[in-house]
């Protein structure tokens, strides 16, 4: 499968296994604590996950989760020097065409209180407060972030 969004090319990751040593160095640039690269990768070989392509780079990814009807968005990155570009916008728009093409339930993922890029993107694609898990983030500077559990109902 390959999905081309706004010059963004979208495919799973399964089909791109060249890129995923690229996506594993975005992840580590996001993360206080990174996971080992197998974890990541095995993570990123699931089926429903997705890496974004621009000009034959990984420019981001998305580790994807489905287990009877719910979908778990574990987690959604895009290049640090591409953010704001529509990259992780074009990702989640295709994990929730997809969510709706397998008919399933809704689509669950958590994001940082203090995240307001990554809250005002999942706001616009309607994503809803659940639930709020108090100090659940341990940032780099020994202080604590909340993460908000939000939720997308499916048609």
């Amino acid at each position: 499968m390959t999905k081309t969004v706004n010059n963004i090319r979208i495919v799973y990751s399964a089909d791109a296994i060249s890129l995923h040593q690229r996506a594993y160095s975005i992840f580590c640039a996001h993360r206080d604590s990174p996971w080992q690269f197998t974890t990541f990768e095995k993570a990123l070989m699931l089926p429903n996950s997705l890496i974004a392509i621009i000009d034959n780079e990984c420019v981001g990814y998305a580790l994807i989760t489905v287990v009877l009807g719910e979908v778990e968005i574990e987690d959604i990155c895009a290049l640090p020097d591409l953010r704001r570009q529509g990259i992780a916008s074009t990702l989640l728009s295709h994990v929730i065409s997809d969510a709706n093409r397998r008919r399933d339930d809704y689509i669950l993922l958590e994001v940082a209180q203090k995240n307001k890029p990554a809250k005002a993107l999942y706001e616009k694609h309607g994503f809803a407060l659940v639930t709020t898990r108090k100090n659940y983030y341990r940032l780099v500077n020994n202080t604590f972030d909340d993460a908000l559990l939000l939720k997308k109902i499916l048609p």
